[in-house]
């Protein structure tokens, strides 16, 4: 490695706001790629439990504009993780909608790469003994894994090495590692393991590792074998020892050890060092390998919540705080056991008294003056939302006049909003803290590529539809042989915009699909054979089978075209396999019987037709009896009855007992 890999980090995540001036002055610097992060779980596990965006729609195009043209601009590789905030499937499929509008808009033609890692809860099951837990977490079980509406896997850099070395132009990632989507081109390009991961710590936030004066948002990274240096992209930033020093605490507990997919940071020995005002080095800093293991996140539904804010501004009930908690607390409980009983269920009560101690819950210190107001949040939690809010209202009356000693005259407190009662909706929580020991770091991730289809060699263009437009996607030059491979080759995705993870056939497809099945049935009912053919010709069957032969031809044609979505990802990776070899026999009988038919009748001398259009013999007649291919044919008929039925038993399986929805993607109609 000759020279320093140079990233170009725009902001600390999607949506934030990318500043296009300081986009402008890193590629100006020399950028190699543009990285950054788009998701973290700091928000809550509502996020990965439903799917939904955390930043607006609006936000996120803003940012994906200015960055895929800049990538279109300077030709160089544009990396994405955690898209949608929690990476699951349906974030990131949100992201790759609006980055194909983005393409159609700029009139860009990029190869994207989108990196799924969501997993279903039978895969995880079937991977138990594998599975590690974080503290402060239990062994999983069925149960926890059953609780989970969406688990992904965080990816580390590899992935996107694989996509970028098979032709990416644009990798959008599902949930990654934060660290490992800035790390991963300066590895593949030979940096310092070492520096690589430290550098994308450091400045996997953005600015937030300068001293933060001017508001800056992005840093752009130089990687060299041993060291990396950073600077922010604004001229009115800079990075102090300090500032990059103790990023390594953020999201840390440990200063010097950080623990990334296939190793551990250690930057015990490291040394930073100014070298202006503006830029620091580091140097010293050592990737430790160690066995391979990826993080599960897994969030699910929880219960309902009903919120109520309450003022208060008495003098003696500030001065005694944590008391009055404790008496309002038992005092409310006491309602609900009274009005409810056991109707209440399983539920709870929460006070967080803003201006105290809501944020951090411990006991306030000795001595500490008493706020001038503070502000109560209520929020009872229930099985359902009307009970949730029914227990509220119970609870209401009590913030009129609580006293904290009964015998004075009624304190008064206020409520800000009428009616009092705000009904949250339904609350999600975090279930998995898990690592996962893997062999490869592919093994859970899908690739789907939009608009290009890479083998080993090479990428063809082809073209991407969005409703009734075309981005059309430029063919990637050979590439050479990849050392890593995708989980999905040779495919071309038709990608539905605003889908989740349902990919289906063309309509052409599934009309071929489903018109030849019904073909090849009623050719084998009608079927006789035998020495009766020549006095009695099968005529129904010869034209039901020439009608299979005639239909598979176009549809093999269709399929070599690549327009197929991927192999479902639930199921043993084996059988996926399995699968490709099974529909390789199935059209080779869909070919070779009618074949074979068609040469036993013209052995035979019958007259054959195809919607009253007589066709040729394949072969002059003659008395004798074909008998060998005749078998042959009749061998190969109830061949293929039996892959046919195995075929389909397998579509009903995924679809019905892994419920992956795998029988609708080749279903014609929407």
């Amino acid at each position: 490695m000759d020279e320093a890999i140079n990233v170009l980090v725009p902001v600390g995540s999607l949506g934030v706001g990318v500043r296009a001036d300081e986009v402008q002055r890193g590629i100006a610097l020399g950028a190699h790629v543009i990285a950054l992060d788009a998701g973290s779980t700091d928000s809550g596990a509502a996020y990965l439990a439903t799917g939904a965006a955390k930043y607006n729609r609006e936000a996120v195009k803003r940012d994906l504009k200015i960055l895929m043209a800049a990538q279109a601009q300077a030709q160089i590789p544009l990396l994405i993780g955690s898209c949608g905030q929690s990476g699951n499937d349906q974030a990131v499929s949100w992201v790759r909608d609006i980055a194909i509008e983005v393409a159609q808009e700029l009139a860009v033609r990029p190869r994207i790469a989108v990196l799924y890692s969501e997993i279903q809860a039978l895969t995880v099951k079937e991977k138990l003994d594998f599975i590690t837990a974080l503290p402060p977490s239990l062994p999983l079980t069925d149960a926890t894994i059953d609780r989970c509406t969406h688990i992904v896997a965080m990816m580390g850099p590899e992935p996107y090495i694989a996509a970028l070395q098979a032709g990416a132009d644009i990798v959008l990632g599902g949930r990654t590692t934060d660290t490992a989507v800035l790390a991963a081109f300066p590895l593949m390009r030979g940096a310092g393991p070492g520096p690589a991961w430290h550098a994308g710590k450091v400045g996997e936030c953005g600015a937030q590792c300068a001293v933060n004066s001017s508001g800056a948002a992005g840093v752009l990274i130089r990687v060299g074998l041993d060291w990396f240096d950073i600077e922010p992209l604004s001229l009115a930033e800079q990075c102090s020892v300090q500032s990059v020093s103790a990023h390594m605490l953020y999201e840390n507990s440990d200063p010097f050890r950080l623990t990334e997919p296939g190793g551990v940071l250690n930057v015990t020995e490291a040394d930073y060092l100014a070298l202006d005002e503006r830029t620091v080095r580091v140097t010293g800093s050592i990737w430790e390998p160690q066995p391979y293991t990826m993080k599960l996140e897994g969030a699910g539904p929880g219960p309902f919540q009903t919120i109520m804010l309450i003022g208060i501004a008495d003098p003696e009930v500030l001065a005694s705080l944590d008391l009055f908690h404790e008496r309002l607390h038992a005092a409310l409980i006491a309602r609900v056991e009274q009005a409810f009983g056991s109707d209440a269920g399983d539920y709870d009560i929460s006070l967080r008294i803003y201006g105290w101690n809501a944020v951090s819950g411990r006991p306030v210190a000795p001595g500490v003056h008493a706020p001038p107001e503070v502000g109560i949040l209520f929020v009872a939690s229930a099985a359902t939302q009307e009970l949730a809010t029914r227990i509220a209202k119970a609870c209401n009356p009590y913030f009129f006049h609580f006293p904290l000693v009964r015998g004075k005259d009624l304190p008064s407190y206020g409520f800000p909003f009428s009616p009092t009662e705000i009904e949250r909706g339904r609350v999600y929580e975090f279930h998995l803290n898990h690592v996962l020991a893997v062999d490869d770091p592919l093994a859970l991730v899908r690739t789907e590529w939009l608009g290009a289809s890479c083998t080993s060699n090479s990428c063809l263009g082809l073209v991407m539809s969005e409703h009734d437009n075309t981005l059309p996607i430029t063919p990637p030059q050979n590439h050479g042989p990849r050392p890593m491979t995708t989980a999905v080759d040779n495919r071309t995705v038709t990608v539905e915009p605003h889908s989740t993870t349902l990919i289906r056939y063309s309509r052409p497809l599934a009309v071929f699909h489903w018109v030849i099945a019904i073909l090849v049935g009623i050719a084998y009912l009608t079927s006789e054979g035998g020495p009766r053919a020549r006095l009695d010709p099968p005529i129904l069957h010869f034209a039901f089978g020439l009608a299979v032969l005639s239909l598979t031809l176009p549809r093999l044609f269709l399929r070599l075209r690549g327009r197929i979505p991927p192999p479902p990802s639930t199921g043993p990776r084996l059988l996926t396999r399995f699968a490709s070899t099974g529909h390789a026999l199935l059209y080779a009988f869909l070919i070779a019987v009618p074949v074979t038919g068609w040469f036993t009748a013209s052995r035979l001398g019958l007259k054959i037709e195809l919607l009253h259009v007589q066709l040729p013999w394949l072969i002059n007649p003659s008395d004798t009896e074909p008998r060998l291919i005749a078998t042959v044919h009749q061998v190969g008929g109830n061949l293929l009855l039996i892959v046919a039925a195995i075929h389909a038993s397998v579509a009903l399986w995924h679809s019905f007992w892994l419920r992956d929805r795998a029988l609708h993607r080749m279903w014609p109609f929407p």
